[in-house]
């Protein structure tokens, strides 16, 4: 039986917690387990220097192209459209089929 769900938002993704129990036929409790996905994606130093508040980020050729799919975005562009035009204008960023994923990873964040 799960006794527990929870769901904390962190980032741009959750954390699932829950608890399950698990009972004999009795309905003897035999065991209960915490669980939760914290260690499923684990974080490395670099990016949670990202995320401090002091953090100072430097501008990369990825937040060039995010800029300009916001800017497309904004011409409502379709995302197809919008990844052929990355791939043109900042050749060599994005190996293939990244552009699109790119471009639509963004859309799904911050756009409609």
């Amino acid at each position: 039986n799960i006794t527990a769900f929870a769901k904390n938002h962190v980032g741009r993704d959750y954390v699932w917690q829950w608890d399950t129990t698990v009972e004999d036929g009795r309905g003897a409790q035999r065991s209960r387990l915490q669980q939760s996905t914290f260690h499923a994606s684990p974080v490395s130093p670099a990016q949670l220097r990202r995320r401090a508040a002091d953090h100072q980020p430097r501008t990369t050729a990825h937040a060039r192209a995010a800029a300009r799919v916001l800017a497309l975005i904004e011409d409502r562009r379709p995302v197809a459209d919008m990844a052929r035009l990355l791939e043109a204008e900042f050749p060599g960023l994005f190996a293939p089929g990244q552009a699109y994923e790119f471009v639509a990873d963004l859309c799904d964040w911050l756009g409609d």
